[in-house]
């Protein structure tokens, strides 16, 4: 009977002993990144009346969709705080990529293109840039009717 009890309590301190014991590997920190937003150029769309256009590449970070996967992707493009575009997207996997584009394009002036991107864990990142569009006509304005003053020298060209 003495043995069986002390083979119990011995059983038992080692069971506690390993329990206790930590191998390194239980308090591992786990990392879950934002997702990774980048910004292509903008193809075209810089000149008035000219499409728009923009790719987008989307990633989920280091964690390679053990943690977390793509979720959503929202955009916004304005011109002196107002509001001209904008737009979302649901989004999947762990990489993708997103077109933005606009037929007809903008009129001249300058924008401001906002970008978020969130994982379904609830990690969001933000990415702004900022582009002019150009008018499709000179400042100036020559078209219209012309003539010749009907004056003796009114064709001739030079210093006198």
């Amino acid at each position: 009977m003495k043995k069986t009890i002390f083979k119990i309590t011995a059983l038992g301190m080692l069971s506690a002993f390993v329990w206790a014991c930590d191998n390194g590997f239980t308090d591992l920190p786990i990392i879950d990144t934002p997702p990774v937003i980048e910004l292509g150029p903008i193809t075209s769309g810089l000149t008035e009346g000219q499409d728009f256009k923009i790719e987008i590449t989307l990633s989920d970070g280091v964690d390679e969709g053990k943690i977390t996967t793509l979720a959503n992707f929202t955009y916004a493009i304005t011109k002196g705080g107002a509001s001209v575009k904008s737009g979302s997207q649901e989004l999947s996997g762990d990489s993708q990529k997103v077109t933005i584009e606009e037929k007809g394009g903008f009129d001249p002036g300058d924008y401001n293109l906002d970008i978020k991107a969130t994982d379904t864990n609830g990690n969001e990142s933000a990415e702004n840039i900022s582009f002019r569009v150009a008018s499709s006509r000179p400042a100036f304005d020559i078209s219209g009717e012309w003539t010749v003053e009907p004056i003796a020298g009114a064709m001739r060209v030079g210093p006198s």
